[in-house]
């Protein structure tokens, strides 16, 4: 039976309550509940008009061709839905091949139509078009007017859920709480939600959620949202009662799909789709930034590329004129000192595309830039802060401009540029307060920019600087985060919730009632996601890394034979899951949960608060280190968040130190996968080469006085810091046996783990002694030598030379090390 976590109690929530993870006491939404029931606004302030006006002046403003493409592509999608729903898509799934077929039937018939009405002849086609002007012109003149009518605003009756896995059954659980009805998009592959559903609630099969291989006329995920629209409408349900939710990822900043389900009529739950497109633009959210007085990276503000060029431009003289640019921002950044470049994709995300210069020489900068100019739209060369923090602001704001704050977050622990564990901040009041003050000034000059009030959840990225104490701008997500139950525990609020709240016209509370809302017991909280996934040993990681041109450091595990049957941990106050309730479900009702390829990895995540960021770091190691995750081919992170939690430099305010947390677990467990199979290769038992399981924190008395005797035994008139690693190798690598290692020498070693410690044993060594002590070996060196137990003059720094280290390794086996 799954125990979930509960405060003080270890009794399994309803699926009435629709969550099988444990209630949350006392998190509500940030909104009013006291709003009046008859809120009436002028049609002109939903969305949907205005996205459908905006379309229609669009298409007055088109010459005859695109006009007659923009009429071809409604009507294809106008066909599409009414066929879509010839089958029940409640209980049928549908195939993207039927999707396909439905295309190139709505394709043939525009042939037809085009055809027969012999659009080729351009007089003919020209009076066509003209018709169809003047009926574009009377249905924006009638709809404006409509626009203008003031008529009640009722609160949304469905939630349609456009995403999956723990974001659909955390809006699930959201909306059922304010006793709205549910229609989940599923793809039919995706796990089922059997049991979360209530009455009234129904799943909806779409071929997908974003098909990012189709940007053509037609994407699957749109014609997933017009088929909704006419099986809504089929069944007398106004589609302006209906919230769509995006959750993260997939559609959540894609404007282009937010703006076709506003023009369907939808209510959808976020920002305007012309705040998405505006902000989704990295350069023109930083030139926004700058504006609201926040600090930004120097920059060479917004190139745009050779694919973003209007029609007509020359290349070559576009590109001359960038190469000047970028000489000259060259230069500015070395009369500043500045030598770390980043290259950056204005439109990417999540780490992509982004390019990292170190030292680069003019030349360098030119010829990387001119690679960026030839394939990114819009890019910008910006300075890189080396030693600092990666931190959140969560933000809401409804449709009066009011903008409150949530607990700021650290994020700065990422393997391969994906977070996995993130905590709050703790920042002096007045710093946070200051801040917050320039984001409502960010958020002022959007509605003065675009008219709309920004709307919903918006998390504000930046780079903190410890010494300083001044945070560098990076970028706006116009969405809720993974990570936002991490300020959620602290805040006491539902962000979900409070997301349908904003939807709904409703106002927030003031943040000094907010704030109150905090309680001393949960003053600071720390997450961890738990993802079904295999660290990659070196060679697969660099193999795979090559192949897909980005950094990789594990994959998740799914497919045929994977199953999850236990995913356990202990009741414990103070910490609490978020996760896939299906997955619970699934456990419960079969004994196993299949794990289908190609959808995220995340299982749950576990957040711990407590009164100091050290209690709420304890009781999270706590909870993790009983938390049981089996299955056959199940593999998780575990151990790199144990590892993770367990390092030395955890709790330290050094940037520096913190960002070589995750490289340095990573490192300890990629090396011992490779002890591992070289162990089962060799003549030495497995059990020989575990690595220290780092749980005492630090080298013991015994180790050091062990080391010392070894240094003692070098007849060397220099002491060479390789040589010292070494030492620490059999140390570190080969306990409980270093005590064995008079007995043993380093004879036994095998000749193929031989090799491998000439490869791979500075970055391990590095990672492993600080992650006991917090010291790099050079650190550790200058501590013995202040204690007199090295002489001054005999200390010499000579790095790791890979040549010297296979020199004084075979030094120190002849010497009977």
């Amino acid at each position: 039976m799954i125990t979930p976590l509960i405060d003080g109690s270890n009794t399994m929530s309803s699926v009435e309550n629709g969550s099988f993870f444990p209630a949350r006491p006392g998190y509500s939404s940030a909104c009013s509940e006291n709003m009046p029931s008859n809120l009436k606004l002028a049609y002109g302030f939903y969305p949907g008009i205005t996205a459908h006006i905006e379309e229609l002046e669009s298409l007055l403003a088109m010459d005859d061709e695109p006009l007659l493409s923009a009429i071809r592509k409604q009507q294809v999608m106008s066909f599409i839905a009414r066929h879509y729903n010839d089958r029940d898509r409640r209980t049928t799934p549908i195939k993207p091949q039927e999707v396909q077929d439905l295309v190139r039937q709505a394709e043939g018939n525009w042939e037809v139509f085009y055809q027969s009405h012999a659009l080729a002849d351009p007089q003919k086609r020209s009076a066509y078009c003209e018709r169809l002007r003047f009926g574009v012109m009377t249905e924006k003149r009638a709809l404006s007017t409509w626009a203008a009518e003031v008529n009640p605003y009722p609160p949304a009756e469905y939630v349609v859920v456009a995403n999956r896995g723990e974001v659909a059954c955390r809006i699930l659980e959201a909306a059922h709480a304010l006793n709205k009805k549910v229609i989940l998009l599923h793809d039919g592959n995706d796990l089922p939600y059997d049991g979360l559903l209530r009455e009234g609630d129904f799943l909806y099969y779409v071929p997908c959620f974003k098909d990012t291989s189709r940007r053509g006329n037609i994407r699957y995920d749109i014609v997933g949202m017009h088929a909704l629209a006419q099986a809504l409408e089929n069944d007398k349900i106004d589609l302006h009662t209906v919230a769509v939710h995006p959750g993260w990822g997939f559609n959540a900043e894609d404007p282009e799909w937010v703006a076709e389900v506003e023009r369907l009529g939808f209510r959808v739950v976020g920002p305007h789709s012309q705040i998405i497109r505006y902000l989704g633009n990295k350069t023109n959210a930083v030139a926004f930034a700058r504006a609201a007085g926040l600090d930004t990276p120097i920059s060479s503000g917004k190139i745009v590329g050779r694919k973003g060029l209007p029609t007509g431009a020359d290349p070559e003289t576009e590109w001359n004129g960038v190469e000047i640019l970028v000489r000259q921002f060259f230069h500015q950044c070395g009369e500043q000192g500045i030598s770390l470049l980043i290259l950056k994709d204005a439109l990417g995300g999540g780490g992509a595309g982004q390019k990292l210069l170190t030292r680069p020489t003019v030349t360098e900068l030119v010829e990387a830039v001119r690679q960026y100019w030839q394939t990114y739209i819009e890019f910008s060369v910006d300075q890189f802060l080396a030693t600092t923090r990666h931190v959140e602001f969560q933000v809401v704001s409804d449709v009066m401009g009011n903008v409150r704050f949530g607990e700021p977050r650290d994020c700065t622990l990422q393997r391969a540029r994906q977070k996995y564990n993130e905590e709050t901040t703790g920042f002096p009041p007045a710093l946070a307060t200051a801040m917050q003050e320039k984001i409502r000034n960010f958020l002022v000059r959007v509605h003065q920019k675009l008219g709309w009030h920004y709307t919903g959840a918006a998390t504000f990225e930046f780079l903190y600087d410890p010494e300083s104490e001044r945070f560098y701008f990076m970028e706006v997500n116009t969405r809720l985060q993974v990570e936002n139950c991490v300020s959620a525990c602290v805040d006491g609020i539902d962000y979900f919730r409070t997301q349908l709240d904003i939807a709904d016209r409703k106002i927030l509370l003031s943040q000094e009632e907010l704030d109150r809302r905090r309680h001393e017991d949960r003053a600071h909280a720390i997450q961890a996601r738990i993802c079904l996934e295999r660290i990659l040993g070196e060679d697969e990681r660099t193999a795979l890394s090559r192949s897909l041109k980005h950094e990789v450091e594990c994959i998740p595990v799914g497919g045929p034979g994977v199953f999850l049957t236990r995913l356990d941990v202990p009741a414990q106050q103070g910490v609490y899951l978020f996760g896939d309730d299906r997955l619970l479900w699934q456990i419960r009702r079969q004994g196993q949960a299949p794990i289908p390829m190609g959808y995220d990895s995340m299982a749950m995540k576990i957040v711990a608060t407590g009164k100091t960021a050290e209690e709420a770091r304890w009781k999270l190691h706590e909870a993790i280190s009983q938390l049981v995750v089996e299955g056959p081919g199940i593999h998780s992170n575990r151990d790199l968040i144990l590892l993770t939690l367990e390092h030395a430099h955890r709790g330290e305010a050094r940037e520096l130190a913190r960002r070589k947390i995750a490289d340095d677990a990573l490192a300890i467990l990629r090396a011992q996968k490779e002890w591992e199979t070289l162990a089962a290769r060799g003549t030495i038992r497995r059990h020989e080469f575990q690595i220290l399981t780092l749980r005492e924190g630090a080298l013991t008395a015994e180790q050091w006085a062990f080391l010392e005797t070894v240094l003692d035994g070098y007849n060397l008139k220099t002491f060479y810091p390789n040589r010292f690693k070494i030492s620490c190798l059999w140390i570190g690598m080969l306990n409980p046996l270093w005590r064995k290692l008079n007995r043993y020498g380093i004879s036994f070693v095998h000749p193929t783990i031989e090799v491998i410690i000439h490869e791979r044993l500075v970055s391990f060594l590095s990672s492993l002694l600080r992650c006991m002590t917090g010291l790099d070996p050079q650190e550790i060196v200058l501590r013995k030598k202040s204690a007199g137990l090295l002489p001054r003059d005999l200390v010499s720094f000579s790095g790791w030379d890979q040549a010297k280290l296979r020199s004084y390794f075979r030094q120190a086996t002849l010497s009977g090390l």
